[in-house]
């Protein structure tokens, strides 16, 4: 996917998908931090996946030349 994304598209999926990886194990750790915080967590990481969507498409990856 490196190839056919400019650089900092690429960088910021990795970004996002790493803080995923922490919440994902910080919610497995701590429950009572992810029963209280869930709703901080979820709208956060639906707003920054909602960015990448739109880096990604404005990227013109998948589209014909």
């Amino acid at each position: 996917m490196r190839m056919m994304v400019r650089n900092d598209a690429y960088y910021f999926a990795l970004i996002i998908n790493i803080i995923g990886l922490i919440l994902g194990f910080l919610m497995i750790c701590h429950p009572m931090f992810s029963l209280l915080s869930v709703g901080y967590i979820v709208s956060l990481y639906l707003i920054l996946l909602g960015i990448d969507s739109i880096a990604i498409a404005f990227s013109g990856v998948g589209s014909r030349k």
